[in-house]
C-alpha cells in the first residue's frame, strides 16, 4: 500500500508549525482573493498552498497579538492565512416556506 498523496495544492514535505495561543473562532470564512496560506504565522514563512477568490476554510482561531489567522479543511490544520485575506462567511440563506 502506498503513502497517502497530499491535499491538492499542499507539499506534503512540510508541517504546520504547532499553533500559538489562539484567540479561538470556531467559523467558516472565505478568502476575499487569491490568499497564501503559511506555514508558520509569519510573511516569510513557507508556503503550504494558496487560496482562490472565495474559497472557504475553517478558521481555528486569531493568532494572539498578530494579524494572522490558523485555517482547516476537514478537520486539518493547513497554515496560517493573513487576516486582511479573510472574511467571515456569509450566513447561509433561511430556506423558504413551502
Amino acid at each position: 500500500m502506498g503513502q497517502p498523496l497530499p491535499e491538492p495544492g499542499c507539499n506534503g514535505t512540510s508541517a504546520v508549525a504547532p499553533a500559538p495561543q489562539l484567540d479561538l473562532i470556531g467559523a467558516k470564512y472565505v478568502a476575499k482573493g487569491a490568499a497564501v496560506v503559511r506555514l508558520a504565522p509569519t510573511a516569510d514563512a513557507g508556503i503550504a498552498t494558496t487560496l482562490t477568490n472565495g474559497a472557504t476554510v475553517w478558521a481555528v482561531g486569531k493568532v494572539r497579538g498578530q494579524p494572522w489567522i490558523m485555517v482547516a479543511r476537514k478537520g486539518k490544520s493547513i497554515g496560517y492565512v493573513s487576516a486582511a485575506s479573510l472574511a467571515p462567511a456569509p450566513a447561509p440563506a433561511p430556506a423558504a416556506a413551502v
